[in-house]
C-alpha cells in the first residue's frame, strides 16, 4: 500500500504507525548517540523537520525499536556496511518544545515552563521541588537520575522562539533574562545528562546555552551533518517515486499550463523547491513541507514557503533596513558575523544590513552558495543566494509588505489588476495602478531613494508572475528593467527627480531595445519603451510617464 504524505505530523511514532513517508535520517544520529554523552545544537529554518527529529530522538531513547523497523539504525550496519551495536537502552527523557509556549511576558513564560516540567514529572510519577522554573528544572533532572539510576536525555526544541517572538516589542531583554536562568541549569547538570540536542532557527550569542556550555557542539554548518534536514534529490526520487509517476499520469502542468514530461517535472520541482545548502559544496536540499504540499495539493507549483516559514518580525526589520536590488549582487557574510549574531541588536535602529542578511540566512530566505575568498582577511566568508524560485518570490512578497505597509490582501489586489493591464498592453492603466499603489503606502521609510522605488516596482512585477530582468546588461549600458509579458515587452528606465522624457532619451541613445527587436518580431511581440520618473516630495510617479512603441 502506498505510504501517505504528512506535512503536519511532528510525532515520529504517529508518522510510523499511520503508514506515512519518513525519509530515513537515522544514519546521521548514530555517531552522535554512540558517544557516552554528547551535547549538540543545530539551527535550521522553520518547516525543515526539526521537531520531527526531536520526536524521533525521544522515541529512540525510549527504546521503541519496533518503530525503527527497516531504518538505517535498526538494520545494524553503518555507512560503510560494517555492523553497528546500538543496544536500544532506555533512558529518562525531558522533551521541551518552546514552539508551544506563551512568551508574551516573562511571567507567562515562567508559568508555561513550570506547567511543562510538572507534566513531564507526572509521567515519571515524581514531584519536582520549588515554585521557580529553573530550580524545578534542576530538581526534575536530579530526581529522574535518582529514580531510574540512569542519566537523562534532554531534548530542547525551538529554544529561541520566545526571543524571536519578542524581537521588536521591548520585552526581549526580560525574556532573555528569564531564559538565561532556565538554560543555565543545563551547565550545572552536565554530569547527569546522557545526551542533549537543542534546535532553533537562529543561534543567538549572549544566551547562556552558548556562552556557558563549553562542550556544546554546533553542527549547523558542519559538512558531516549538512544533509541531515531536508531532502536530497536521491531521497526525493526514492521516497516519492510513486507520487512522481502519478503526477505524470495525471498530465501535470507548469504555471503556464504546459504539460510536463518526467525531466520537465523534475527540473521544475528542483527550481521551485530545491536549493537549500548548509555547507559550501554539499548537495542542495528540497524543503520537506513544500514537497509534501505539492503532492498533496494536486501537484500545483504554488508558493508554500511564505505562509509556513516566514517569521512575522522579518517584515518589520526589512522595513527599517531596506535591502535593494543592488544588495543582491553582494550577499557576502563572514563566519564571525554569523557567530556574533545577537538578538538584542535588533532592538536598536542601528542594526546593519549585514546583521539582517545573517538573519535572512538563518531563517532560510538566503542560503550558502559557495566560499568567498577572504582577500587576506583571517576569517571565513560565505557567498549567499536565494535557494529557489519559491523563496525568491516569498522574499518579493515580504519586501512589498515591508516597504508599503499594506496588508497582504490589499497589495495582492493591486498585483492582480496590474497583471491584467500589463499583459493586455494597457500601459496607461498599469501606470495609474502603480501610482494608486504608491499613494496608499504608510511610508515608514524616511528617505526613499531610487533604489527603494525600483525595488518595489521589481517586486510588484515579479508577484504579477511576469519575467523581469533588472539591471539588464547590454554592450553599451545597463537597462533598468526589461519586462516580458508574452505579447508585450517593456524596456523601462527609471529616473529620480528628473523627467520621464530624459529616461526615454537614454533608452534611445544607449539603444537598449536593439537586442530585443528581432526576437520580438519573430514572436509577434510589441515593444514598449517606458520612462518613469519618481519624486521624493510626492513619494510617487510624477509627470506621468513617456511611452514609445516600436
Amino acid at each position: 500500500m502506498k505510504k501517505k504524505i504528512s506535512t503536519s505530523t511532528y510525532s515520529f511514532e504517529d508518522l510510523r504507525q499511520n503508514n506515512c513517508i519518513y525519509v530515513d535520517k537515522t544514519k546521521y544520529l548514530y555517531e552522535m548517540i554512540m558517544a557516552p554523552k554528547g551535547q549538540f545544537f543545530c539551527a535550521r529554518p522553520r518547516r525543515f523537520g526539526k521537531s520531527l527529529m526531536i520526536s524521533m530522538l525521544e522515541t529512540l531513547f525510549q527504546g521503541k525499536r519496533s518503530l525503527f523497523k527497516d531504518l538505517f539504525i535498526e538494520k545494524g550496519f553503518d555507512i560503510d556496511g560494517k555492523p553497528i551495536d546500538y543496544d536500544w537502552e532506555q533512558f529518562p527523557v525531558i522533551h521541551i518544545n518552546l514552539a508551544k509556549c506563551d512568551s508574551s511576558s516573562p511571567e507567562k513564560l515562567e508559568a508555561w515552563l513550570k506547567y511543562t516540567l510538572r507534566k513531564i514529572a507526572k509521567s515519571y510519577d515524581i514531584e519536582p521541588e520549588s515554585d521557580y522554573a529553573s530550580i524545578m528544572f534542576e530538581s526534575l533532572i536530579d530526581q529522574l537520575v535518582e529514580k531510574t539510576g540512569k542519566k537523562v536525555v534532554l531534548l530542547l526544541d525551538e529554544y529561541d522562539k520566545p526571543l524571536t517572538d519578542n524581537i521588536r516589542n521591548g520585552k526581549i531583554e526580560a525574556i532573555r533574562t528569564e531564559l538565561e536562568g532556565f538554560y543555565s541549569v543545563i551547565k550545572g547538570e552536565e554530569e547527569n545528562l546522557r545526551f542533549t540536542f537543542i534546535t532553533g532557527i537562529t543561534k543567538f550569542s549572549q544566551v547562556s546555552i552558548f556562552s556557558k556550555l563549553n562542550n556544546l557542539t554546533d553542527i549547523s554548518r558542519d559538512k558531516k551533518y549538512a544533509e541531515m534536514f531536508g531532502y536530497t534529490e536521491d531521497e526525493l526520487l526514492q521516497y516519492f517515486g510513486e507520487y512522481i509517476e502519478e503526477a505524470l499520469a495525471s498530465d501535470v502542468k507548469d504555471t503556464e499550463g504546459i504539460s510536463l514530461d518526467r525531466k520537465g517535472l523534475l527540473d521544475r520541482l528542483k527550481s521551485q523547491y530545491d536549493g537549500f545548502c548548509f555547507f559550501p559544496g554539499t548537495e542542495t536540499l528540497y524543503n520537506p513541507v513544500s514537497v509534501g504540499k505539492f503532492f498533496n495539493e494536486g501537484c500545483l507549483f504554488k508558493n508554500y514557503w511564505y505562509d509556513t516559514a516566514t517569521p512575522a518580525f522579518l517584515v518589520e526589520l526589512a522595513r527599517e533596513k531596506p535591502l535593494y536590488l543592488s544588495d543582491s549582487a553582494n550577499l557576502i557574510v563572514s563566519e564571525s558575523a554569523i557567530s556574533a549574531f545577537n538578538v538584542v541588536d535588533f532592538q536598536k535602529s542601528s542594526f546593519s544590513k549585514i546583521q539582517l542578511m545573517v538573519l535572512l540566512l538563518q531563517t532560510g530566505y538566503l542560503t550558502i552558495d559557495a566560499w568567498e575568498p577572504g582577500h587576506g582577511a583571517k576569517d571565513l566568508f560565505y557567498r549567499l543566494r536565494f535557494p529557489n524560485d519559491e523563496v525568491a518570490l516569498s522574499f518579493d512578497r515580504l519586501l512589498v509588505r515591508a516597504y508599503t505597509g499594506l496588508d497582504e490582501g490589499d497589495s495582492m489586489q493591486y498585483v492582480q489588476r496590474i497583471t491584467s493591464a500589463a499583459f493586455s498592453g494597457n500601459t496607461p492603466q498599469m501606470i495609474e495602478l502603480l501610482k494608486t499603489f504608491f499613494a496608499g503606502f504608510s511610508y515608514q521609510i524616511d528617505q526613499p531613494d531610487e533604489g527603494h522605488y525600483q525595488t518595489i516596482v521589481y517586486c510588484i512585477f515579479k508577484l504579477c508572475g511576469m519575467h523581469i530582468d533588472m539591471e539588464h546588461a547590454t554592450n553599451i549600458g545597463r537597462i533598468d528593467a526589461a519586462l516580458h509579458t508574452g505579447k508585450h515587452l517593456y524596456i523601462i528606465e527609471f529616473k529620480f527627480q528628473k523627467t520621464a522624457g530624459l529616461a526615454i532619451e537614454q533608452i534611445e541613445e544607449k539603444k537598449y531595445a536593439e537586442k530585443f527587436i528581432l526576437p520580438a518580431r519573430e514572436k509577434g511581440c510589441r515593444i514598449h519603451l517606458l520612462g518613469i520618473n519618481f519624486s521624493v516630495e510626492d513619494r510617487n510617479i510624477i509627470d506621468d510617464y513617456v511611452e514609445k512603441l516600436i
